[in-house]
């Protein structure tokens, strides 16, 4: 098996850097869009059955049980399932909602044979070094037709910061640091090569969006926080542009099952 991270501990700092930040609000705002985006484009199917592999705190999918479709959380922290059940709980949408700690190698037998309409993988690749493995398993249960919604940290995007700011030792050291930080994911992703994978795994690309692509190049940080609302506008402006896409620190794909239709 694959050596999953697990954020036991690092809870706290983890929830801040993706709720209680700006760089936070401009992921949870255009993944929504993108997720409605889904929606619209599966509203024919009903009630959709949903899986969130390294589901965190289950934010998007309490989104999703909020409107009737049920959801599968699969996580390999302990600490982050207890926060998605108190999430779910606060949002009175635990009904239509498991919870399992697990990685996506080893689900549980619960769902064993079970296929998806809907999965969710968010900010988990970079964590993994065999990232084809973990696809395969995803198409493994995603239904014909069915959507990948798939976050991932952009290599390309941490090399260009890392050139404009002058870290080439980071650069010369293929992004290994002695003095790495435990919320710095250890397999960036290669946008070109994951999208050939992709391709080769039956997959059709159907949206693609940068997420912050250009907020944390900012060069005075206070601009940040005291013109949000002003970032918030253009991330969304150019966050699809394909002049911007791949400047994201993140990339966010939307992504149909295809391999297998008629």
């Amino acid at each position: 098996m694959d050596n999953f991270v697990s954020f036991d501990g690092l809870g706290s700092t983890f929830l801040h850097n993706i709720y209680g930040s700006s760089k936070g609000r401009i992921r949870t705002d255009l993944i929504g869009e993108d997720l409605d985006f889904i929606l619209e484009l599966m509203k024919d199917r009903g009630p959709l059955c949903v899986l969130d592999l390294g589901c965190g705190t289950g934010f998007f999918s309490s989104r999703l049980a909020a409107l009737g479709h049920h959801a599968d959380l699969c996580d390999v922290s302990e600490e982050m399932i207890a926060e998605a059940e108190k999430f779910a709980a606060a949002q009175h949408t635990q009904q239509n909602m498991n919870f399992f700690c697990a990685s996506a190698f080893e689900l549980p037998c619960q769902i064993t044979g079970r296929t998806y309409d809907l999965i969710l993988c968010h900010a988990v690749m970079e964590w993994v070094e065999d990232q084809t493995k973990l696809l395969e398993i995803i198409k493994s249960r995603l239904s014909p037709g069915g959507e990948l919604s798939l976050l991932v940290y952009n290599r390309d995007a941490l090399l260009y910061q890392s050139l404009i700011v002058g870290n080439f030792n980071y650069i010369s050291c293929n992004f290994q640091s002695k003095h790495r930080q435990k919320l710095t994911p250890k397999y960036p992703v290669v946008p070109a090569e994951l999208e050939q994978t992709l391709q080769e795994l039956g997959f059709t690309i159907q949206r693609k969006t940068g997420i912050r692509v250009f907020h944390d190049y900012v060069r005075d940080k206070k601009i940040q926080t005291e013109k949000f609302d002003e970032i918030l506008k253009y991330e969304k402006t150019y966050a699809r542009d394909p002049r911007f896409i791949n400047l994201g620190r993140y990339i966010h794909y939307i992504c149909r099952n295809d391999h297998d239709l008629p």
